[in-house]
Parts: C-alpha cells; sequence; structure tokens
C-alpha cells in the first residue's frame, strides 16, 4: 500500500548531466484537489471518488520561496508561479504505479531514481552506437557516441558517490 499523501509533505528530485552537473529538487505538495467540475452530469458521481483527486506540487527554490514583506523571517510562497516549477499527478496513478518516475520520498531514494533513470539511458546509448557501428557510419560519429557513454558513466558514479553522502548523513 502507498504511503499517505498530504499538503505540506516534501517529496526529492535530482535533475541534471554529466555536463552541466545535477541538483537535488525539493518538491512540496502545495494541495490535493477534486477534478475539475464539468457541466455533464454522468460525470459528477466520478468526482467525489478517491481517483479522481490531483495532487499539486511545487518546486520549492529562490524563484517560488520569496521574503513577503521587511519583517523578519517572513517568507512564503509567491503569487506567480511559472507553469516551469508546477507538476500534477493524480492520486489514481499514484496507487496503480507509486509516485512519477522522478520524485521520491526521501533524498536517498531520488538519487536512486536518477541512478537508475542514466543506467537505462546509458543501456540505450550503447543499443544506438552499436546500430551506427552496423550502419557503418563514420569514425567520428562513433567517437561521438563514445564520449558520451564515456560521459554518462562517469556522471553515474558521481551520483553513487552523492548517494553515498546522502546515505551517510541520515545515520
Amino acid at each position: 500500500m502507498p504511503r499517505e499523501l498530504k499538503v505540506g509533505m516534501v517529496l526529492w528530485s535530482v535533475r541534471g548531466d554529466y555536463e552541466y552537473g545535477s541538483s537535488l529538487e525539493e518538491w512540496v505538495i502545495r494541495s490535493i484537489k477534486c477534478a475539475r467540475r464539468s457541466s455533464r452530469k454522468w460525470l459528477t458521481p466520478h468526482i467525489k471518488e478517491k481517483g479522481a483527486m490531483t495532487v499539486f506540487l511545487v518546486q520549492k527554490n529562490s524563484s517560488t520561496w520569496v521574503k513577503k514583506s521587511k519583517k523578519h523571517f517572513d517568507y512564503g510562497w509567491d503569487n506567480s508561479i511559472p507553469d516551469l516549477y508546477r507538476k500534477s499527478f493524480t492520486i489514481s496513478s499514484y496507487e496503480e504505479k507509486g509516485l512519477p518516475n522522478d520524485l521520491s520520498f526521501s533524498k536517498s531514494g531520488a538519487y536512486l531514481n536518477h541512478i537508475r533513470n542514466l543506467k537505462s539511458s546509458l543501456e540505450r546509448t550503447k543499443k544506438y552506437r552499436k546500430k551506427h557501428i552496423a550502419d557503418g557510419d563514420s569514425d567520428e560519429e562513433i567517437k561521438m557516441w563514445d564520449e558520451i557513454i564515456s560521459n554518462t558513466i562517469k556522471h553515474i558514479e558521481k551520483m553513487k558517490r552523492k548517494h553515498k553522502k546522502v546515505k551517510e548523513l541520515k545515520k
């Protein structure tokens, strides 16, 4: 049974790549609401079902969590938050599949998700490289694929080290 989601709960995500580095992102559940109302009468009974509920998240960063007034420690959510810093998913999809692929309940889990995604990306890249070798592509293109593969491997190792540090801090 999945964990119960509550307003104010913090979820974590890791975003980045080998070229620009990576960052740990904090996502806060701002609200859990019913599906939007519809003029169709046949939808009305289904709106109240738990599966028709939607979870809305906002990334907490310097653009969304701002100083509200000159008072000491008076911070809060900005009035206008761009779509870039918003996410949503339905409770029914959460109950069936769990959290969306990039979110986790812990920092450690976020790094593990990112490592898993990088490994699947690495496997796809290796398949593309084999296909290009079979097609007889130039040495320059194959060197490009080799460089991408080596950079992805380095990035995976870096993420493993960061995951280990986060795990050690937890103890």
